[in-house]
């Protein structure tokens, strides 16, 4: 039951309110199962209601200049096998912290650098896969060519001890844990299009020991 994420969509609502000239809050419904990614071809095969339920997002933040915090959460009101015992479960939840910071502002044209950090952790670790999640890292806008991005991060994923439970009895190989580090640069080609190439070192994958180098390439039109 994934939640509606890149690349795989689902049909949903966001609402914005501005509370004050600093703080606003979102609120996202969307469809609760965003369908199998390993066959779903055409990013139709979402679910929503009954044993899928809705994905429920909330979040509050605070724009403190060159600072922005943000606090949020996550409930996906579907049913959820417990890696315990087998049981059904109803909902899984996450809550966020996100912290993003300007280093340097450069505006438009100039050259920018920015950090981020972000992470969560699930609110029931007898159905969650991941239990807790954090990655950060920084990117420098305009870097050498006028709307390009040069970005640098890294993540790091705990699983949870009850999924792993299961998952040592069923695999070979199963790591408690596993870090992404990525390096991306962003540049405009042509006035729609833009290209990303992307590296990526995966320490320890989830089903291997072995480390993993990915390396990609990602292009965007826009209309």
């Amino acid at each position: 039951m994934p939640t509606p994420i890149f690349p795989l969509g689902t049909p949903g609502a966001v609402v914005q309110l501005q509370a004050t000239d600093t703080i606003h809050t979102k609120f996202g419904l969307y469809a609760g199962d965003a369908g199998p990614g390993d066959k779903n071809d055409h990013g139709f095969d979402w679910r929503w209601g009954g044993s899928a339920g809705v994905s429920l997002f909330a979040e509050i933040a605070a724009d403190l200049g060159p600072s922005q915090i943000t606090l949020g959460g996550h409930l996906n009101t579907g049913d959820f096998e417990s890696f315990v015992d087998g049981s059904e479960q109803d909902g899984l939840g996450i809550v966020y912290v996100m912290v993003d910071q300007c280093f340097v502002d450069g505006g438009d044209s100039s050259a920018s650098l920015h950090g981020f950090l972000r992470s969560s952790i699930a609110t029931s670790e007898d159905v969650a896969v991941v239990e807790q999640y954090i990655d950060g890292g920084i990117v420098w806008s305009n870097a050498f060519l006028s709307g390009d991005a040069v970005g640098l991060g890294v993540s790091h994923a705990i699983f949870a001890d009850s999924y792993l439970s299961t998952t040592h009895e069923a695999e070979d190989y199963a790591g408690d844990a596993e870090t992404v580090i990525e390096l991306t640069y962003q540049v405009p080609v042509l006035e729609n299009l833009t290209l990303q190439p992307d590296l990526q070192y995966i320490i320890n994958p989830h089903f291997s020991g072995d480390d993993a180098f990915l390396a990609g390439l990602r292009a965007s039109i826009s209309f």
